[in-house]
């Protein structure tokens, strides 16, 4: 069904990367959060890449294939670079699937938070991004 959706999605807006809903583990709805990019990240349009997200195949022999350098956020890393250069975005109004919380991400969350420092103080100011990775390291601290 989630296939179809996404087929659907990307004839209507002809968008490189579509975004849709999934669901936790735990039922919740995981959405975009929106807000600023430099803030939230590819999470401020993008919920999970890999049940949320599809991406046209183009975009990697455009901005290249997902980097070795970020085991836990080679695809945050991808995407943003892509979107920052001019690919497109849209927002599908569907649930994908399901998204585990359980996963390499997940479970190491510190690793992400600064791999996730390290990619956005490569698109914008050093001194915030920052400032934000001090502050997601207290506010996920129990979590660490």
């Amino acid at each position: 069904m989630a296939i179809a959706h996404y087929k659907r999605a990307a004839a209507e807006t002809k968008a490189d990367i579509i975004c849709a809903n999934v669901y936790s583990e735990q039922h919740q709805l995981i959405q975009p959060t929106g807000g600023a990019i430099w803030h939230h990240g590819v999470q401020s349009f993008t919920t999970t890449h890999s049940v949320g997200t599809l991406i046209r195949r183009v975009l990697h022999h455009t901005y290249g294939y997902y980097s070795h350098r970020y085991p836990t956020a080679a695809d945050a890393a991808f995407i943003l670079k892509a979107t920052q250069q001019g690919a497109s975005t849209a927002r599908a109004n569907f649930v994908a699937g399901q998204y585990n919380t359980k996963g390499f991400s997940y479970r190491y969350k510190a690793a992400l938070l600064c791999e996730l420092f390290i990619i956005q103080k490569e698109f914008f100011p050093k001194w915030l991004q920052l400032l934000l990775l001090v502050y997601r390291l207290i506010k996920n601290y129990a979590q660490l």
